[in-house]
């Protein structure tokens, strides 16, 4: 299986080789203290170049095999990541499933990449990868996370307490999911 260059008018989104672990390392450091309110406690080897070399080759690996499309967004010309789309956890059989995280750089805030990026992944990971059902949750107080799934189409399915250590606590979770019409068998 080939990796994906999914390409929209200001987007390229794919995943990155693992000689670009310092361009992800920048990404990670710029948005450190933006992404720390919906990120879940990170490890001082998470802002090295060393992890993300190592990180960028497994998502490699997991996309071969079939377990996950972690992607990053840059702009289009491939000069600057300005998010990530991940795909994860596969499961197969008569599931067909997984789950999508997000983030979207600071200063990439209210232009609508993410709903061009995520509108043209899950294209991608419904007709390519043949996926009936994609979850995602978030934070309640998420309002731009929350906007953006119904912007899309995900339904609200229910609400986990407790459900992840997010920012230095439990954080319950709004659960939403997004089915594929086009799948109808196994």
């Amino acid at each position: 299986m080939k990796i994906p260059q999914i390409k929209t008018e200001r987007l390229l989104i794919t995943i990155p080789k693992a000689e670009e672990a310092c361009d992800i390392l920048h990404y990670v450091n710029d948005n450190r203290m933006f992404h720390k309110e919906w990120d879940p406690p990170r490890t001082a080897d998470y802002f090295t170049k060393e992890y993300w070399y190592e990180i960028l080759q497994q998502n490699h690996n997991d996309f071969m095999n079939g377990h996950s499309a972690k992607f990053f967004i840059f702009d289009v010309e491939r000069k600057n990541i300005i998010g990530h789309c991940n795909f994860s956890c596969f499961v197969r059989g008569c599931f067909q499933c997984c789950n999508l995280g997000f983030s979207l750089a600071e200063n990439a805030q209210g232009q609508g990449f993410m709903y061009e990026a995520l509108s043209a992944a899950i294209t991608y990971v419904f007709d390519n990868l043949k996926l009936h059902r994609i979850q995602s949750n978030h934070l309640p107080h998420n309002y731009r996370s929350r906007n953006l799934l119904r912007r899309l189409g995900f339904v609200v399915e229910g609400y986990a307490r407790d459900y992840l250590f997010i920012n230095d606590g439990w954080q319950d979770h709004v659960l939403n999911s997004l089915s594929n019409p086009k799948i109808t068998s196994i």
